[in-house]
């Protein structure tokens, strides 16, 4: 099945430049999956380019995804990287022992 993800990324954790008339941060995305060692999904990595009061209300860089997902679950990473000044974020999420294999 997909699994919706949202991941919230902070503005004020992020470094704006301007580009002509706008304000701009550049954020890189990078989501992986694991089974166990034998298992590992290649990394997905994407790019936002994110303009300030454009793309983020209420203080927030959303990027919205769907994984695809299965009842053994998995243990699933995202990172998160300022590309202006190089800060970083990883989060790991285990969801194996919380999928119902009814």
């Amino acid at each position: 099945w997909l699994l919706p993800l949202v991941v919230k990324i902070p503005s004020d954790h992020l470094q704006y430049a301007q580009e002509g008339k706008d304000r701009v941060t550049l954020v890189k995305v990078l989501i992986a999956a694991s089974n166990g060692v034998a298992e590992v999904t290649p990394v997905a990595e994407n790019t936002l380019r994110a303009v300030s009061g454009r793309n983020d209300s209420g203080g927030f860089v959303t990027y919205s995804v769907q994984i695809m997902f299965d009842n053994r679950g998995s243990k699933l990473s995202i990172g998160v990287m300022d590309q202006r000044t190089g800060l970083t974020g990883v989060k790991t999420i285990d969801n194996r022992a919380r999928i119902d294999a009814n």
